[in-house]
């Protein structure tokens, strides 16, 4: 995929989220306008958590803006970020008894599911090189 597409839409913002939550991790226990504190309570394993979700976030990211997207690799992963981008919403729906209050993981896996639907819609062609003539 060329640069400056959708992919690389997605990667900036994993990477905005992913550099706030290492440089500044109460932003998860914040209230921020419309969007609602994601987590309660602060303690020193959810930090630790939050500084390992940043930096598979910053991977995501990477991986989404360097990687040229083919048929091949780009549909598994397209369906990966699919099923993850359904599993945190439906996880976060269930970890508020069923009631809906945009926080940052809702936004996470929106992302993710726009990722998702652009890799699975727009890979590159493969490149298959002509195999050389014998003489």
């Amino acid at each position: 995929m060329p640069h400056g597409d959708l992919s690389d839409l997605t990667a900036f913002s994993l990477w905005g989220i992913s550099l706030a939550t290492f440089v500044y991790p109460p932003l998860w226990y914040m209230e921020l306008g419309p969007v609602s504190a994601t987590l309660k309570a602060q303690s020193e394993e959810s930090a630790i958590l939050l500084k390992v979700l940043a930096g598979l976030l910053f991977l995501v990211a990477t991986a989404l803006s360097i990687v040229r997207w083919n048929p091949v690799n780009g549909v598994p992963v397209g369906l990966t970020c699919l099923s993850l981008s359904a599993y945190i919403a439906f996880s976060q729906f269930t970890a508020n008894n069923g009631e809906f209050a945009l926080d940052l993981l809702y936004i996470v896996a929106a992302i993710m599911g726009v990722a998702g639907i652009h890799l699975l819609t727009n890979t590159n062609p493969l490149m298959i090189k002509p195999k050389p003539k014998k003489k």
